[in-house]
């Protein structure tokens, strides 16, 4: 089936290929999740902080500095280990970090602390996961292909940067912070 095509411009073309749908779900499904994460977690914690600027400055850089520190190494990991394990593991670590985060948040016994360490290792599993994710488009795509697939993959993931915000903000208002880090649980799953 093909899908359809915008002026000259085929657009949508790398689409076509059913393995890059797979990763192109997959990977908005994990952009969708880490910026629901980023706005849930920023939120929790300035509950948890009494306001405190310092405090939610330190959550973002717990997840953020792993991901820009260690994604070389992934990267360099990406290259000699299975991506499609890297992808697993990197994803199935940070659906339990979330379920773990949601279940402390819950049961009302979470602690700053406690977010801030989630924090740090869910960045460092993402630091891992993306790297391979991103360079399996080069396995699945032709070579003639790969400018539009990268471009697909990249569009995703921006447009998650609005959507997961605006999403997650919405979903605080009706099942809570523990409810939202459940269901971004669910969605790395």
């Amino acid at each position: 089936m093909r899908l359809p095509f915008i002026g000259q411009a085929r657009v949508l073309d790398s689409l076509n290929y059913h393995d890059f749908r797979w990763v192109f779900v997959g990977s908005f499904a994990s952009f969708m999740g880490m910026s629901m994460v980023l706005i849930t977690q920023a939120w929790l914690v300035v509950k948890l902080s009494n306001d405190s600027p310092m405090a939610l400055s330190m959550s973002i850089v717990t997840i953020t500095a792993p991901m820009t520190i260690f994604s070389l190494l992934g990267g360099a990991l990406a290259d000699r280990v299975s991506r499609r394990r890297l992808v697993i593991v990197g994803q199935s670590g940070s659906a339990i970090m979330m379920f773990l985060m949601a279940t402390l948040n819950v049961t009302d016994v979470i602690t700053l602390w406690q977010v801030l360490g989630i924090s740090l290792v869910n960045g460092s599993l993402m630091s891992f996961s993306m790297p391979s994710r991103q360079a399996m488009i080069s396995d699945i795509v032709p070579q003639d292909r790969l400018m539009n697939a990268i471009s697909l993959n990249n569009s995703s993931m921006n447009l998650t940067r609005i959507l997961g915000y605006a999403i997650a903000g919405f979903l605080i208002l009706f099942v809570g912070t523990s409810g939202v880090f459940y269901l971004i649980s669910l969605v790395y799953i």
